[in-house]
């Protein structure tokens, strides 16, 4: 829990919905040039490059969880 927290007050997470489910706020890089904010319901381990479509412009999660629950528009997830 104290991850959490430390997450919480680095304006990582979001949202915290039940124990599973943690909302963690995503800079992703537009090709346009211009970031947005994506929101995804994560439990990650890994390093996800994420990319709306678009190779050119992925984002990149360092994760601090076990499992992997993804959107399928995550292109690769590193060391898998």
């Amino acid at each position: 829990m104290e991850v959490i927290n430390f997450l919480t007050w680095l304006g990582i997470v979001e949202k915290l919905i039940a124990p599973d489910d943690i909302f963690i706020r995503i800079p992703y890089q537009h090709h346009y040039g211009k970031t947005v904010w994506i929101f995804n319901a994560l439990k990650v381990s890994f390093i996800c490059r994420y990319g709306d479509g678009d190779h050119n412009s992925p984002c990149y999660l360092a994760g601090f969880f076990q499992k992997v629950s993804i959107l399928s528009s995550c292109h690769r997830i590193v060391g898998r």
